[in-house]
């Protein structure tokens, strides 16, 4: 088990549930996200990793969809193969990713819909590393995280009982 970080420091004992795979015939990188109801993908980012993505999208009716803090924008879906490459095998899914207007990150997001479709445990101990399906002793890795993290002072709320 990690040491207990300083106070006020418990955010760098994170790290990110990312990993590399190959999407469209190109290597990118994919978030494994539990606390996502369904796979997407940001159209900015898309648009430069598929440039002509919208001949491809399947159309959507009369879905809502929301993140943790605001309505999100389907445009559609989009349908591809995303290989997971291990030194054993390689795993290779059919993913239908929601493709979202106003979504920024920089990487695809793979969601509970798949996660457990395929039964994808994330074990985010000491050796971090998600294993797919019945097949526990092959361990996929994630990739260290080399992001920064900028923490901004915020005024103390008054808080009474």
């Amino acid at each position: 088990m990690k040491t207990k970080p300083n106070r006020g420091k418990g955010y760098t004992a994170g790290n990110s549930c990312i990993t590399e795979v190959v999407i469209d015939k190109k290597p990118t990188h994919i978030l494994l996200d539990p606390g996502a109801f369904c796979s997407c993908v940001g159209k900015s980012f898309l648009t430069t990793f598929v440039p002509n993505f919208e001949d491809q999208v399947l159309p959507i009716d009369g879905i809502e969809l929301n993140s943790a803090s605001s309505p999100m924008k389907a445009l559609g879906i989009l349908e591809t193969t995303v290989i997971s490459q291990h030194i054993n095998e390689n795993l290779r899914i059919t993913v239908e990713f929601f493709v979202m207007e106003n979504c920024s990150s920089t990487h695809f997001i793979l969601g509970n819909d798949y996660l457990i479709m395929y039964g994808i445990d994330l074990h985010k101990n000491k050796d971090r590393y998600f294993t797919i399906g019945d097949n526990k002793h092959q361990k996929f890795s994630f990739l260290p995280f080399k992001g920064q993290i900028t923490v901004s002072k915020v005024a103390p709320v008054p808080f009474t009982i």
